[in-house]
């Protein structure tokens, strides 16, 4: 939902629509994702400085979408969580006021750039130089965009779901470099060799899309974890499961908790071996190994029933076959 309200700002903006722009935009901060103020808000100020957009027009639709917006998530969240609640206010002030996302695992600084970009857009990401050259319009688009994934960046936190907003932009300068080969295909047998490259660099998206969907889709350790708890501990035995982070992020939901009189429990920070996880009956723990020592002080409590293996990252070596080894 949040990614479509992100597609229609973009549209608006591209159409010059203003109002629709504003709304859309404040629909996708305030209440969905408020890091795309990182986006959206280069968008728009773009617009003022170009005085495409006036000041008057820009507050006459911002105060009251802002308003509506945020009085709409604090009613329907905090009924919910039955406490004052505005979700996205709360994820702001703990990833980026505290800067707390760290917790969560940190990447370098460029990783956006040479890791989750390239996956992201398979060899399309070598069309995008291209297109941009090639069209001058296309740098007012793609500006806002690499703003984003460089203030973006500066977090130490990073997924590539965070930066998913920028993939149709940077497409669309893909699809402009495409159009242009493909046009001038008539001209020269070098060019008829480059209009058959950039065709086949759809088919090549797809086979490499595939190998990586082939991985992940065998890569939640976490969700298998709590399918074999299922399958080892009978279904009437009086089960408490804690649910660390890890096993949470990779396939541990409310659908894969499927007894309802078992306890699962996602609280964080406890100590390992503390009293807290030791009133458990079973955890669901991250290890590199089931030999690894950060498992020793919960095997002073527990015993080890079962483990899932899983990947970690890809090697590639050109002088095997095939030329990449997953880990």
């Amino acid at each position: 939902m949040f990614s479509l309200s992100a597609l229609l700002t973009f549209s608006y903006w591209l159409e010059q629509r203003h109002g629709p722009l504003i709304w859309t935009s404040g629909v996708a901060v305030l209440i969905f994702r408020s890091e795309l103020c990182l986006l959206l808000g280069p968008m728009l100020l773009l617009d003022l400085t170009t005085r495409r957009l006036l000041t008057v027009p820009f507050l006459k639709y911002a105060i009251p979408a802002g308003l509506l917006c945020l009085v709409t998530t604090l009613t329907i969240d905090s009924f919910f969580w039955k406490r004052l609640l505005w979700p996205e206010g709360e994820v702001f002030w703990f990833n980026t006021y505290k800067n707390q996302s760290h917790n969560y695992g940190t990447s370098p600084f460029l990783w956006y750039w040479y890791s989750a970009l390239p996956r992201a857009l398979g060899l399309s990401i070598l069309l995008v130089p291209l297109g941009i050259a090639l069209d001058k319009r296309l740098q007012v688009l793609v500006t806002p965009a690499f703003i984003f994934v460089a203030a973006y960046s500066i977090l130490p936190h990073k997924e590539l779901r965070f930066i998913i907003y920028v993939f149709p932009i940077l497409n669309v300068a893909a699809a402009r470099a495409c159009h242009f080969l493909w046009e001038g295909r008539d001209k020269s047998t070098s060019r008829q060799l480059l209009a058959v490259g950039s065709a086949l660099h759809l088919v090549g998206n797809v086979v490499f899309t595939t190998f990586l969907l082939t991985i992940s889709a065998n890569n939640y350790p976490g969700g298998v974890a709590v399918q074999k708890l299922h399958q080892i501990v009978p279904q009437d035995v009086n089960v408490s499961v804690h649910i660390d982070n890890f096993s949470a992020q990779t396939g541990v939901s409310r659908f894969t908790q499927l007894h309802d009189h078992w306890r699962y429990n996602k609280t964080e920070h406890l100590k390992a071996g503390g009293p807290e996880l030791r009133s458990f009956t079973h955890l669901l723990v991250e290890g590199k190994s089931k030999y690894s020592y950060n498992l020793k002080h919960y095997t002073t409590s527990h015993q080890i029933l079962t483990s899932v293996e899983s990947f970690s990252h890809l090697s590639f070596n050109y002088q095997q076959f095939p030329p990449v080894k997953v880990f």
